[in-house]
């Protein structure tokens, strides 16, 4: 499991670098916004009115950056914007200018690696031709046409870029160390968040091993001795032995999902007979089949059964697939219910569609059917209780034959005619 440090701006939630690069345009932001003002105000009293307006008007274009930043966070399309407006705003600086400021020239490869290095590769692409493109007319135009100029020594250019030049070196110097710090200190927390859970992930497995390893020992014990009993004498003894399999068979499903995930256990997967492995699981639930007078009914799309066969494991095909979806189906069809069986040849795959008349599935707990944490236990339609493993146990193995899962279900409050659930089982021919 993948932890990520998250933080709260403005009630939204970033991460850490999503937090990084939200200082870095908020501090370029404000430090433009005050050097703009403060130009603007300067060249106003030097009755520069073209360049004051020139600074008002990327003043304006920067504060409606900040407030779409603000609104969405969308650190990408700001920034590709913020260095779009400066680029403008010192390409007509440079127009406007009497002298040659070739220092804004500089400010060429700043931007061009800020772009590199903050941007994805096509606005850093975007910045870079506009760039290039928009530097170059301001330089060639006043030698081909006439254009406006305002009085400015080439002193006055200099000082203001190196003003500028330098309150930018400050500002990077001075967000990258905060930025640095704040990814120090993120990084040592989500190291000691990963301890704690390495450490939570190794006490559930050895409270997992613990569990199934003193379960089916006695389970075990139960069972050789059910045998010996005479089932004709003892009421109730069919029902002990009926319950201890299924408790066996859950704990070993269990033991194969840890084995296989820990890498222990290889999953072996050979042609079996997907009619066999259905014949068996019938037989198998036979007793609840039987006490709730539920009629089974296979159908073949194929005059030959046996030519239904799937490339999976057989014993976790039968207990842990097929077993777990027909105990749901018994578990949630009324009594004189119907559970059929559908098996369909296709060139690309063989496929299985269980089919019960029952209550249906609720769509909300459809979403989380397949998930070991979520409550998704119900109680059938007998006051049958479960554990909510059997589903996931379920999907985990047939990831494990590269096979799919589709469920649909309606329950009897959407439909009190066709009511009921079907899982269409997929196994691709290999």
């Amino acid at each position: 499991m993948n932890l990520k440090n998250i933080y709260s701006v403005k009630n939204k939630e970033l991460s850490v670098d999503e937090l990084k690069q939200h200082n870095l345009i908020i501090s370029f932001s404000i430090l433009t916004q005050l050097l703009l003002i403060g130009f603007t105000i300067v060249n106003f009293f030097s009755h520069k009115i073209y360049s004051s307006y020139n600074n008002l008007s990327a003043l304006f274009v920067l504060i409606l950056i900040s407030l779409y930043y603000k609104k969405t966070t969308n650190f990408n399309a700001a920034f590709t914007a913020f260095l779009i407006t400066i680029v403008t705003l010192v390409s007509i600086q440079h127009l406007l200018s009497s002298t040659t400021m070739y220092t804004n020239i500089l400010w060429l490869p700043v931007l061009q690696l800020l772009a590199l290095i903050y941007l994805k590769k096509t606005q850093m692409i975007l910045v870079s031709i506009y760039s290039l493109l928009l530097f170059s007319i301001a330089s060639l135009l006043p030698h081909y046409l006439s254009v406006i100029k305002e009085p400015t020594s080439i002193t006055e250019s200099n000082v203001i870029n190196i003003i500028t030049f330098l309150a930018m070196s400050f500002s990077i110097y001075f967000v990258s160390k905060k930025m640095f710090e704040e990814e120090i200190g993120a990084n040592n927390k989500l190291k000691q968040a990963n301890q704690e859970l390495n450490s939570l992930n190794e006490s559930n497995m050895a409270l997992l091993s613990l569990v199934t390893h003193d379960l089916s020992s006695p389970l075990t014990v139960i069972l050789n001795y059910v045998k010996f009993l005479d089932k004709d004498s003892h009421q109730g003894v069919t029902r002990i032995e009926s319950s201890a399999v299924k408790m066996k068979e859950l704990i070993d499903s269990v033991r194969k999902v840890k084995a296989l995930e820990g890498g222990k256990l290889a999953m072996d997967l050979k042609p079996v007979s997907l009619r066999s492995i259905v014949t068996e699981s019938v037989h198998n639930l036979n007793e609840q089949i039987k006490e709730k007078e539920i009629e089974i009914e296979l159908i073949y799309d194929q005059p030959e059964p046996e030519t239904y066969r799937v490339y999976a494991d057989s014993a976790s095909l039968q207990i842990s697939v097929i077993q777990n979806i027909l105990t749901n189906a018994i578990k949630f069809s009324n009594p004189q219910g119907r559970i059929s069986f559908y098996f369909k040849k296709r060139e690309s795959a063989t496929e299985l569609l269980i089919k019960d008349n029952g209550i249906g599935i609720p769509k909300k707990l459809i979403q989380q059917l397949y998930s070991f944490s979520a409550k998704t236990s119900r109680e059938g339609t007998l006051h049958e209780k479960g554990t909510g493993y059997g589903m996931p146990i379920m999907k985990f193995f047939m990831d494990k034959f590269k096979a799919s899962v589709i469920i649909k279900s309606k329950t009897i409050e959407e439909s009190s005619v066709d009511h009921g659930t079907t899982f269409h089982l997929i196994f691709k021919q290999h």
